[in-house]
Formats: C-alpha cells, sequence, structure tokens
C-alpha cells in the first residue's frame, strides 16, 4: 500500500473513531437521561479507539488495521451499553427509609444499606448505615450513624457545639478546603461541612450533615469523584433527614 493510500486510511480510522464515540454518547445521553460526555472525555476517547487501529496498519496493514478497529469498536459499543443498564439499575433500585435504634430521625437511601453496630464506652450501641453504588464510575459512597446522647442544645450554643464537632470530623478525616455552614433548621440545629480528601490520588468530595436533637445526634456522610460532584444521589440523601420522635 503506497503512501497515498495509507494516510486515506489513516484518516478514515480517525474519523470513524470519532463518530462512533459520537453516536454512543448520543444514544447513552438518550437512552440514560444523562448530559452528553464533556468535550475533554469525546477526544481522549476518539484519540484511544484510534491509536491501535492505526498502529496496525502501520506495521502491518490497512485490512488488519480495520479488523482491529471492529474489535475495539465493538467492545466499546458493549462497555457504553453495559454502563447504561448500570444506571438504569440503580435509578430503578427501590429507596429504602432507614431509622437506627435509639434514633430521634431518618434517612432514605438509593436502596437497602448495610448496618452495622458499633458499641462506644460511654455511649453505648450505636448504628452505621453505608450505601455504596453499583456504578463503578460514581464512586458514590452514603454513610450515617445516630449516637444516642442527651446534649440540651438551644440557640446559645448549638451552632458553636455543632462546628466544633465537624472541625475534629473533617481533621480525623483528612479533609482539606473544608467549607462550614450552620442553620438552625425545623428538625433541629443542623451543622454542615463540605471538603475534598485524596484517595489513590484521586480527589473525592464530601458533604457532610449534622443534625442535634433531644436524645441523639446524626450525622450523615455523602462522598463521590470531585469531577463529578456533586452525584445525583447526594444532594437527595442529605436533604431525606427527618425527625421521627
Amino acid at each position: 500500500m503506497n503512501g497515498l493510500n495509507k494516510k486515506k486510511h489513516y484518516i478514515s480510522v480517525v474519523a470513524a473513531s470519532y463518530i462512533l464515540v459520537a453516536i454512543a454518547s448520543v444514544i447513552k445521553a438518550q437512552l440514560s437521561n444523562s448530559a452528553l460526555e464533556p468535550i475533554s472525555f469525546f477526544i481522549g476517547a476518539g484519540f484511544s479507539m484510534s491509536v491501535i487501529p492505526l498502529l496496525t496498519m502501520r506495521f502491518h496493514s490497512s485490512y488488519a488495521g480495520w479488523i482491529v478497529f471492529v474489535l475495539l469498536g465493538f467492545l466499546y459499543s458493549v462497555g457504553v451499553f453495559d454502563s447504561i443498564d448500570n444506571e438504569k439499575t440503580a435509578s430503578t433500585s427501590t429507596p429504602r427509609i432507614h431509622q437506627a435504634k435509639n434514633c430521634e430521625f431518618s434517612v432514605t437511601f438509593p436502596s437497602t444499606p448495610e448496618v452495622k453496630v458499633y458499641t462506644h464506652p460511654q455511649l453505648g450501641d450505636y448504628e452505621e448505615a453505608l450505601w455504596v453504588s453499583t456504578v463503578p464510575e460514581d464512586s458514590t459512597i452514603l454513610r450515617t450513624e445516630c449516637i444516642p446522647v442527651q446534649l440540651n442544645l438551644d440557640t446559645s450554643n448549638a451552632k458553636d457545639f455543632l462546628l466544633d464537632q465537624l472541625a475534629i470530623l473533617a481533621k480525623n478525616n483528612g479533609l482539606s478546603s473544608v467549607e462550614y455552614l450552620y442553620k438552625f433548621e425545623a428538625i433541629g440545629p443542623t451543622g454542615y461541612i463540605r471538603g475534598i480528601k485524596y484517595i489513590q490520588e484521586k480527589p473525592i468530595t464530601y458533604r457532610v450533615a449534622t443534625v442535634a436533637g433531644k436524645s441523639s445526634l446524626i450525622t450523615l456522610y455523602a462522598g463521590g469523584l470531585s469531577s463529578t460532584f456533586p452525584q445525583r444521589e447526594v444532594n437527595p440523601f442529605i436533604a431525606s433527614v427527618k425527625k421521627v420522635n
């Protein structure tokens, strides 16, 4: 194959790669009701799709290169539709209301969380509920724990107490660039923080809310990849806390 024909095949593979990625992105957006992929992803995916076929053409033949392109295109398409199925499974899961023992608050998880019981030397038993997204690229984690404790907080001391507790929590969990917020909500005095933690060199954003009641203190944690934060489950989870007793 002469240089001119080779160049035409190179251009055709690159164009076909970007067309395939564009079609897959549009189909994914329509079927999963999500926004189209960011332009940076589109550029990177198209380039990645074309590299191996181009190398195959360079060192073997155009015929072998197109075979490699077809195989990669098939695998890419399967991966796209698998991710759509995962998103639909996550979005159609039945929400579950969770109320820990001896807790005057309830929260709503996207589906059934894993519940563990821990014991504090002074406070006794308390429950932790954990939910992890079934969509790996979301990296969404939702967690809540409710501690039975008599606090006797009011408008004069609630703000300082909650923000102090959240500062300790942020330090113990290695959060940086922490933002603090306090509100006296209808369900009780509430403190919020938002911060970043690096896990395996990836920035993870956490949003935490702590609500004080008459006989319990509940803390909600929501985390996910900073690049896509807040994930679709984060804000509904934080807003779902309700006073039951």
